[in-house]
């Protein structure tokens, strides 16, 4: 889902803050291991975010959850990397993250009051304690579920938020009927019972081209976050 464009502002800064506690995290648990052995856990690091918050006004104005998701996706790639020294991959130690390489904005538990519909189900809206009210441009109905979990990214057509829901389904009865399924052009599928799905035009052309433009930028410069946001 894309982000109306007015919306962007204080998603930058808040990008910034997320990478530098990133690195710290990183950095904790690097030193804590090489200095004594020991493993700093998702656990300890979540309990000093309470203290980082109350000494740092600048976290203070965010909420919580946002600190707790950028210390998962630290525990997240510290677990894959242990996990590929016992399974005797390449490791591939997890690198400190610049503010031009932090894209993600990750809430680690959607709360109440995070998402808002409107009434026909095509708009949403994003309040996240610290950032700005997203307002979302979605293409078909969100679904009535729970939201799980929730992801604003940075990318060069500018920011899009990701989300997943719980939604319960009611167990259907067992059945014996088959269907042929054929993967077309023309059509994305063809059943054999006569029904279409329709396949999504995406504009790989002017994607490409967004890409383009934002490569022949450098990095940091006003030009690059210009094109980055551009439509």
């Amino acid at each position: 889902m894309h982000i109306k464009r007015r919306d962007y502002s204080g998603l930058d800064e808040a990008l910034r803050h997320c990478a530098t506690l990133y690195n710290a995290a990183l950095e904790e648990r690097t030193q804590a291991y090489r200095m004594q052995r020991k493993s700093v856990t998702l656990y300890d690091q979540t309990r000093q975010l309470k203290l980082i918050r109350q000494d740092m006004p600048q976290w203070n104005a965010y909420h919580y959850k946002l600190g707790a998701g950028v210390l998962v996706r630290v525990d997240r790639a510290m677990n894959a990397f242990f996990s590929r020294v016992r399974k005797g991959e390449k490791p591939g130690y997890p690198r400190y993250r610049s503010r031009h390489r932090y894209q993600t904005l990750e809430v680690s538990e959607v709360t109440t009051g995070m998402l808002k519909r409107s009434q026909d189900g095509r708009r949403a809206y994003v309040r996240i304690k610290g950032l700005p009210t997203l307002t979302l441009r979605t293409k078909r109905p969100l679904p009535e579920g729970k939201p799980k979990t929730l992801m604003i990214s940075r990318r060069a057509t500018g920011y899009v938020v990701s989300m997943a829901f719980a939604v319960d389904y009611p167990v259907l009865p067992k059945s014996d009927a088959k269907v042929g399924i054929d993967m077309g052009v023309n059509e994305r599928l063809t059943l054999s019972t006569g029904e279409t799905v329709e396949r999504r035009n995406h504009d790989r052309r002017r994607e490409s081209r967004l890409r383009r433009k934002v490569a022949r930028t450098r990095k940091g410069s006003v030009s690059r976050r210009k094109k980055e946001r551009s439509e």
